[in-house]
């Protein structure tokens, strides 16, 4: 699946924190905020990663809209400190009606499970627990977009 703006990205190697590192800090995912150069920007716009490439990513979903307005404001405030060059931000390029997730029908219990299951496998790995509701949330949106919606 070819990756676009908006998208959220993980290893396509399955080897996650190899890629997404910060110091001590590991990220599961990222979300793609340019293509050409690739950058992409932790969900909550701490990190940005420019070194990466492209073939090392999968797709999993698109970002919901108030994770994406986070991390196009911190490539907007890199572009204007002039840490970030030859960016062209085209909000024309980006469709936002993808950007929130096509929900279908679930159970609240069957979705509180899985929330859980994906908050303990990121805690197991190490991750922050703000990353780890990240995670689980973003893990929650895709069996949501897979299985159904929110009853």
């Amino acid at each position: 699946m070819k990756i676009e703006v908006g998208d959220v990205v993980v290893a396509a190697n399955g080897q996650t924190t190899e890629l997404l590192f910060s110091g001590c800090d590991r990220y599961m995912c990222a979300v793609c905020v340019s293509v050409n150069p690739f950058i992409l920007i932790s969900e909550r716009g701490d990190m940005r990663w420019s070194t990466k490439n492209i073939e090392d990513f999968v797709s999993t979903c698109k970002a919901p809209s108030d994770v994406f307005k986070i991390c196009m404001d911190r490539l907007k405030r890199d572009i204007n400190t002039g840490e970030v060059t030859g960016v062209v931000i085209e909000p024309s390029s980006v469709n936002f009606e993808k950007a929130e997730p096509v929900l279908k029908s679930i159970p609240l219990e069957e979705e509180k499970e899985v929330w859980m299951r994906a908050w303990t496998a990121a805690k197991h790995s190490g991750l922050s627990s703000a990353q780890c509701k990240i995670a689980a949330d973003i893990c929650v949106t895709q069996y949501i977009q897979t299985f159904g919606e929110r009853r």
